[in-house]
């Protein structure tokens, strides 16, 4: 636990971060303006570097290569929620004819009820729902695979946990994952851009789907004040990068997350001309900043070792080049008014 927080600080945030979720059934649904993006700018970066075109696939693909001729090999999914992923990528390895132990471990009892329902009879004894603060990790064993999907920007002990996996990692350590500013909030030069774009949408589309609130201007909001949601996602990378080596790595994202994601995403109907152009010439942007150095990644995807590094990248972001340094803001932000 972070020094700074006190222990009725922590209990009231685990409380926080279990029930965050309790009434929330599809907390997966994203808007028609996210795949839009996610077929033209993330497919082709999956397909080029991992040579697959789904979530499910980029895991199981991993994997399925750390368990050559391992007998009976060992998997561990940190944060592993409703077990919807796990489940797609065990059916994936079960179909390749593997034999696995596969424990999924997550904090939310709520969460882990849901996934034992949901494993199927041919998965029933080969994946292990396992209650479990990962936060003090300490589940025992080795693993030929150990995956992160979108679980780290919750932790808030993240070195112990990559100190753990790097421990007893005998395969591959896979992770897809948010790494923008703390709290999800926009870097200086990311929120430059979004409040230049926002006064282009109509009312309709300033209106937070999740914080239930209109924004007359784009607010930097800081997630990280309930629960756990952000908390050190921006020392992800750079502590991912100390411990292990990069095989294949992705980065995208950028200034382009809030006209797609869940909060102002849903504002834009891709059936419309206007809204689909919008989407589009943003998209492209995004794209060349993050070409030119300008902005970040703010979503990862990468397979990560032990072993000697020689890392495939997509258009050149590579880990180092996808590090943020807090203290540095680029010099073209003075042109906008974007403090904070």
């Amino acid at each position: 636990m972070n020094s700074t927080a006190t222990s009725e600080e922590y209990s009231t945030r685990v409380e926080q971060q279990i029930y965050q979720y309790e009434n929330i059934i599809n907390m997966h649904e994203l808007p028609e303006a996210f795949h839009v993006w996610s077929h033209n700018y993330l497919r082709p970066a999956l397909i080029e570097v991992f040579e697959v075109e789904s979530i499910p696939e980029f895991y199981a693909k991993g994997f399925i290569a750390a368990a050559a001729g391992v007998a009976q090999p060992r998997f561990l999914s940190i944060g592993c929620g409703d077990g919807w992923l796990e489940i797609a990528v065990s059916k994936i390895m079960r179909e390749k004819g593997i034999d696995f132990e596969f424990i999924a471990a997550d904090l939310s009892p709520i969460m882990l009820d849901r996934f034992s329902a949901s494993i199927p009879e041919e998965l029933v004894g080969r994946l292990k729902p396992t209650e479990h603060d990962l936060n003090a990790i300490s589940i025992e064993g080795r693993f030929n695979g150990v995956m992160a999907n979108h679980s780290l920007h919750h932790f808030v002990e993240l070195e112990l946990i990559f100190d753990y996996i790097k421990k007893r990692l005998d395969g591959v350590f896979i992770t897809n994952d948010m790494i923008g500013r703390n709290g999800h909030m926009r870097w200086p030069e990311t929120l430059a851009i979004v409040r230049t774009l926002w006064p282009l949408l109509s009312d309709s589309q300033r209106v937070s789907a999740q914080m239930l609130r209109y924004e007359d201007r784009y607010v930097n909001h800081d997630c990280s004040f309930e629960g756990f949601e952000g908390v050190r996602a921006q020392d992800i990378l750079p502590l991912i990068t100390q411990r292990f080596n990069t095989s294949k790595f992705v980065g995208v994202g950028g200034f382009i997350d809030i006209f797609i994601d869940r909060s102002f995403g849903h504002g834009f109907d891709m059936s419309k001309e206007n809204d689909r152009a919008f989407v589009d010439v943003a998209c492209k942007i995004n794209d060349m900043m993050l070409d030119a150095d300008m902005i970040k990644p703010t979503t990862i995807f990468g397979y990560f070792t032990n072993s000697a590094e020689c890392t495939v990248s997509y258009r050149g972001r590579t880990p180092a080049r996808s590090i943020r340094p807090p203290s540095v803001t680029p010099s073209w932000t003075a042109y906008y008014d974007s403090a904070d």
